[in-house]
């Protein structure tokens, strides 16, 4: 799958008895309860597909425009500064 390819991630495969894809199993089958195996085994390779493209689009941006990934670093720890000041008591 593509996801394999991406270090940290592993592909979902529910004939596997590995402790990371059944935890992902898990995942999916509280997410779409009604999905047979079949059906959530082409969820994941949807969403395997879609982190796949949001991979290679980092990694470019990263290699070619550090400035952006800088950038969107520093926002979405501004963000998180600025959420936790909103909690109300």
């Amino acid at each position: 799958m593509l996801l394999d390819r991406i270090p940290g991630r592993d592909g979902i495969d529910f004939a596997s008895r590995t402790p990371a894809s059944q935890k992902r199993r898990k995942r999916l089958r509280a997410l779409f309860p009604n999905l047979s195996d079949h059906e959530l085994n082409e969820v994941a390779e949807t969403l395997d597909g879609y982190c796949a493209v949001v991979w290679r689009i980092y990694e470019r941006l990263k290699r070619e425009r550090p400035e952006v990934i800088d950038e969107l670093m520093r926002n979405c720890r501004m963000e998180g500064k600025v959420d936790s000041s909103k909690q109300t008591q």
